[in-house]
This record gives C-alpha cells, sequence and structure tokens, in this order.
C-alpha cells in the first residue's frame, strides 16, 4: 500500500495535499495552468502513475482532482510531433485551438470505443 509521504513528492506535473483523508491531486506545469503534454516526462506520462498511488493509498477517503492557475487544460504541448503525426490522432487534431477547433466543440465527432 502506498502510503502518503512515499508518492507526494515523486511527479513533476502533480502536486498532492491531504487532510482528513481528503487528497487533492492538482495537475500544473511549472506551478501555472497544467498543459497536456505528450513528452516521455510529460504530464500524460504521470497522471496513471499518480492516481495508482492514490489507489493503494488507504488513508484516501476520497480524491479531488484539480488543476491550477487561471484554467484547467486549454491547451496543449505536443512536444516533437510533427503535423503529419497529429493527422493521424483524430482527437489531438482538433482538441487544441491552436491545432484546430476547441475541444468542447469537437467531442460530438471524436471515434471512441465502448468497451
Amino acid at each position: 500500500m502506498a502510503q502518503f509521504e512515499t508518492y507526494r513528492n515523486c511527479f513533476k506535473y502533480v502536486r498532492f495535499r491531504r487532510e482528513d483523508g481528503i487528497v487533492e491531486m492538482a495537475i500544473h506545469r511549472d506551478g501555472g495552468t497544467a498543459l497536456w503534454d505528450f513528452g516521455l516526462n510529460g504530464i500524460h506520462r504521470e497522471l496513471g502513475d499518480a492516481f495508482a498511488a492514490v489507489a493503494t493509498d488507504p488513508d484516501c477517503a476520497v480524491l479531488i482532482f484539480t488543476g491550477t492557475g487561471q484554467a484547467f487544460l486549454t491547451d496543449i504541448d505536443v512536444g516533437d510531433m510533427t503535423p503529419e503525426e497529429l493527422k493521424g490522432c483524430a482527437f489531438w487534431a482538433t482538441s487544441s485551438p491552436r491545432l484546430g477547433q476547441p475541444c468542447i466543440q469537437s467531442w460530438p465527432r471524436f471515434p471512441y470505443s465502448t468497451g
């Protein structure tokens, strides 16, 4: 079982705080608004491990997932991906204001699997 002190400072883009069994998990980019990113050590890669750590914490009764800064994931840092590589990713190609339409307007057209 993961204890809070063993995971609280292990992530670059995830900040944790716990009080009375309530864990706040805040994503950020250098303390400001988080950017979804594809980097090998980016937020995309960290979130799975961060959620797994909290899930095995016996002292966590409630998880609050939030962000920092003035907005929540309003843009994407595509890192080293080229426009050609992004064209093969239907979701990402239309989810960022820098790359296409805002995400909320594009959701009904995204292909997804239900099982």
